[in-house]
């Protein structure tokens, strides 16, 4: 469907969506090259893995570590909690994953039901290989020693449960039925805390959310902060990765539509591409990482009501036309922050590709040619940056990059 590629227009930028209205779009192209311009992007890139440098020491991540460790030779009730705390843990061998533990929390119902047949405070008797559980009604708390320490010098506690019954049997983030208000996971080595996970939300009448705030800290310094909005008609989503007041990576998105239950409910199962733009009409992204900023707009409404239903894709002027429509009503753009000047725009374009397609008559395979879209970043001079941009140079980023990863690999042990 047509659908898809405009939803790769905002995944280009992380999300699918349209800019900021407090986000100035630049009158003008910055006077720099191509290769001063993939230079500057190289040093925004070398400058953001320099502060994750940090991510190769996270005291949370050994410790759980050695949680996951011990608690897998153990008849445990840790089963019912590994899908929770294993994507943490995984950021012992992919530092990326940091940006992405949002996905934990959304899964509710797997929270719910920890919490429903797990509470209670479980100690590790190292005698006997086992846990020892105390009564608790409020949490869910292992205590147990990191690799090396012969006490139990550390625990992980799920914690500050609350929810409300979902209005409809939806498919809410994982949650059938219910909705998750507050929730907070903490782990602590030494009595002191090095991580700390809180959730809260808060949900309009039709059982889809009004407000999702989830923050992640780390000891070390790094915070995760994630904040999100539905008027029903209105999503907002903002997030920001930081070192202490620094920011690495933050992004913004903000879509307007029909996000209401009925809204989302009438034209979720839909192929037809306009139905799906009843839901989402437009919607503004970016994404800022150092001095350089990536801002895309896409208005699906105005796309799917001048398309036409069939296109055929034997003909390029057909696919061109398509491509025209969409450089009218979507755009992304990378800029330089300081000077609010552009360094690319995005340009719609149709190419070519052969298929083989068999005929009958002839019992042979005959070759066609078809035109598909695709999407290229474009510089002042003309030139693109497409997959030749990003396949030369950039050695010191991919070097850095490698070290980090072989770094985060090496310091957290089994």
């Amino acid at each position: 469907m047509l659908f898809s590629f405009v939803l790769v227009i905002g995944f280009l930028t992380l999300f699918t969506s349209c800019g900021n209205k407090d986000d100035a779009t630049p009158d003008q192209f910055t006077s720099l090259t191509p290769e001063q311009n993939k230079q500057a992007i190289e040093d925004a890139g070398v400058t953001m893995l320099n502060q994750l440098d940090g991510v190769k020491k996270l005291s949370s991540v050994q410790t759980l570590v050695d949680f996951v460790n011990l608690a897998d030779g153990t008849s445990s009730p840790f089963e019912s909690v590994r899908s929770f705390v294993a994507p943490f843990a995984k950021i012992s061998q992919n530092p990326a994953s940091m940006m992405t533990m949002r996905a934990v929390s959304t899964n509710y119902k797997t929270i719910a039901e920890l919490f429903s047949q797990n509470t209670g405070i479980f100690t590790y008797n190292p005698a006997k290989n086992n846990w020892v559980k105390s009564a608790s009604s409020t949490e869910i708390t292992f205590v147990f020693p990191t690799k090396n320490s012969s006490t139990n010098n550390a625990s992980l506690t799920l914690g500050n449960f609350k929810s409300i019954a979902s209005p409809h049997v939806i498919d809410l983030d994982g949650a059938y039925g219910v909705l998750v208000t507050s929730f907070d996971f903490t782990v602590k080595k030494q009595n002191s805390q090095v991580l700390s996970f809180a959730v809260t939300g808060a949900y309009n009448s039709d059982g889809l959310p009004s407000s999702l705030t989830e923050t992640l800290s780390f000891s070390e310094g790094y915070t995760l902060e994630s904040t999100f909005s539905n008027t029903g008609s209105a999503i907002n989503f903002d997030q920001s990765f930081k070192k202490g007041s620094s920011v690495i990576v933050s992004n913004h998105l903000d879509t307007k539509g029909d996000f209401s239950y009925n809204g989302i409910n009438t034209n979720e199962d839909s192929n037809d591409d306009a139905a799906i733009a009843n839901v989402i009409n437009s919607g503004n992204v970016w994404v800022n990482v150092g001095n350089i900023k990536v801002v895309g707009m896409v208005d699906l409404k105005s796309i799917f009501a001048e398309v036409p239903k069939t296109i055929n894709h034997s003909r390029q002027s057909a696919v061109d036309s398509i491509a025209t429509i969409i450089n009218k009503h979507a755009s992304i753009y990378a800029k330089y922050v300081d000077k609010n000047e552009f360094i690319a725009k995005s340009t719609a374009y149709s190419y070519p590709y052969t298929d083989y397609i068999y005929n009958y008559s002839t019992r042979k395979y005959d070759q066609k040619t078809y035109y598909d879209l695709n999407l290229k970043f474009v510089f002042k001079d003309g030139s693109a940056m497409d997959e030749s941009f990003f396949n030369n140079g950039f050695d010191n980023f991919i070097s850095q990059y490698q070290n980090l990863v072989n770094g985060i690999q090496t310091s957290y042990t089994n």
